[in-house]
């Protein structure tokens, strides 16, 4: 083993990182923490254990894994040419975006971006970490990562800042406790005390509470920049609660079907109040993929409830060009009957018409022990919690008007689906599903009319500020 000074002198919190000998751990820092430069010190400080440990292991592979290509060479390929300079017979793989270290065992550190998750199929890997867990497609690990790291035993790492209770709340809260394997950390600014008490007031006094909690005390709960939802969500929290179905009320079913990605499902009760504001009881969420429509028609039926009217999104009447049959038709043929076909309305029409339902939405989940259809109803709420405007990459703060897509999107546009199906009015109130298409988009399912008013843009233009009451 060659005699190599490194250029890093951990702070005593990342010093407790590196020396931790679990083989999987869940890193939770503040913005400004240095953890770019932890993780890819980690993978240094890996590379050299398996080459002090065992010399005989041959081409050691490790990886930094950030949610972009693009970002893990703007955020972390200078630093990791900085900490290997003082390797000398190191070599720098620009195109690969890789670094070798022939000294130690041959060990190649690649930077790879998770947005092109079936380039790192049939690898092997001995440690890896990922930046930014939140903002990754947990497929990425369960089905790439984790099967390459099973032959050689290798370590993972997931670090971030918490962004509502996603990858980095499942880890940490469900996960790692009580796992052998496993191991969890929090570090907020108050923990770390890397920024002075001056600068962090006027962090402080120039940010806005919600983000200063999640960016910098490592808050689950602080609403998501960009979030359609989750304000409202949040402040109607007490609207999520156990109950059960009630025989009495007519119960639906809505669909987002998928193709390649994810068919998602919502189970549903309604309540007239003999007010605008309809009360609408979400009794069971399902999300599946890679799936055949019998899987989920199989699933409804299994449920055993007496269904009145199932909806599904207007591209169900597309026939398939090899066999001429439409997906209504298949699934009619499957016994799924009283479907009826959701109005064609644009995303942002529908975001409003979610917000607008919102307030009079009660949720069957809880904490406390919850059933499997609890536990899927939560994982509904928190894909409606995630739902947000895609930002701009070169300027974060400027918000596009459309949202992300990603896992999150399949739960939030069977919600859609549902604020637009009118299932919560009387049918025979309101103009048919042919008015609707006939009169344009702006439908208001709630009011049952059409407005001519065209507030798109204000409605996404700052969907933090928007106000669905106003």
């Amino acid at each position: 083993m060659p005699k190599i000074k490194l250029d890093y002198d951990p702070r005593p919190f990342q010093a407790t990182l590196h020396n931790d000998p679990a083989r999987f751990s869940v890193w939770m820092l503040h913005r400004r923490a240095g953890k770019t430069v932890c993780a890819i010190m980690e993978l240094i400080f890996r590379a050299w254990n398996l080459a002090s440990n065992q010399p005989d292991l041959k081409r050691p592979r490790l990886a930094y894994i950030a949610p972009l290509k693009t970002q893990a060479k703007r955020i972390a390929w200078d630093y990791i040419q900085d900490l290997t300079s003082c390797f000398p017979d190191r070599i720098v793989r620009q195109t690969e975006l890789a670094v070798d270290l022939p000294s130690l065992n041959n060990t190649r550190i690649y930077l790879i971006g998770a947005d092109q998750p079936d380039s790192l199929r049939g690898i092997y890997l001995d440690g890896v970490v990922f930046d930014e867990i939140d903002q990754v497609n947990f497929r990425t690990f369960t089905e790439i990562i984790r099967p390459a790291l099973a032959d050689r035993k290798g370590t993972c790492v997931f670090a971030g800042t918490p962004k509502g209770r996603n990858n980095l709340y499942n880890l940490y809260h469900n996960v790692a406790p009580g796992n052998p394997d496993w191991s969890r950390y929090m570090w907020t600014v108050e923990d770390t005390g890397l920024i002075d008490e001056k600068e962090l007031k006027s962090i402080k006094l120039e940010t806005p509470e919600a983000e200063y909690q999640q960016e910098y005390m490592c808050s689950f709960d602080a609403a998501i920049r960009g979030a359609y939802y989750s304000k409202l969500i949040n402040r109607h929290s007490h609207q999520q609660k156990s109950f059960a179905y009630d025989p009495s009320l007519p119960v639906y079913s809505v669909w987002d079907l998928g193709m390649a990605d994810a068919t998602s499902i919502i189970v549903f009760q309604t309540l007239a109040t003999g007010s605008k504001l309809p009360e609408i009881r979400i009794l069971d969420y399902y999300e599946n993929q890679s799936e055949p429509l019998q899987h989920y028609v199989g699933h409804i039926h299994s449920l055993g409830l007496p269904f009145v009217r199932h909806y599904l999104p207007h591209d169900i009447r597309v026939r398939s060009l090899s066999t001429g049959v439409t997906r209504l038709q298949t699934l009619r043929g499957m016994g799924l009957n009283n479907v009826s076909i959701v109005p064609k309305a644009s995303v942002q029409d529908g975001i409003n018409a979610v917000r607008n339902l919102i307030p009079g939405t009660w949720f069957n989940t809880t904490d406390d022990d919850p059933s499997p259809a609890q536990e899927r109803v939560g994982q509904l709420l928190e894909h409606l919690r995630q739902y947000r405007a895609r930002t701009d990459q070169k300027n974060p703060d400027i918000l596009h008007a459309t949202p992300v897509h990603d896992e999150h999107s399949h739960g939030a546009d069977a919600m859609r689906y549902l604020a637009l199906s009118g299932a919560f009015k009387n049918r025979d109130d309101g103009p048919s599903t042919n008015q609707r298409h006939a009169n344009g988009t702006n439908y208001d399912p709630l009011a049952g009319q059409y407005t001519t008013a065209n507030p798109r843009s204000d409605r996404l233009s700052n969907p933090d500020n928007y106000n669905p009451y106003a």
